[in-house]
């Protein structure tokens, strides 16, 4: 009875351990798949915000400026 507890509780350990390792795996999947998405978000915002600012340019060059500070930070 007492090897049938150590085993019971030996098996529970590892379904414990693969639980939390699928997890990891599951958490590194979706930071990478973000990742991702935000390297092919970050050229479309910057050209944007670029074409924005040359439009800004023509009509105020002071306000382009302005707005090309705040975008820099």
């Amino acid at each position: 009875m007492i090897m049938g507890i150590n085993i019971g509780s030996h098996l529970i350990t590892n379904w414990k351990n693969e639980s939390m390792r699928a997890a990891k795996l599951d958490q590194v999947i979706l930071e990478t798949e973000l990742q991702s998405l935000k390297l092919q978000i970050d050229p479309h915002f910057v050209f944007n915000n670029l074409s924005v600012l040359s439009e800004i340019i023509l009509e105020d060059q002071q306000l382009g400026y302005e707005y090309a500070e705040n975008f820099s930070n």
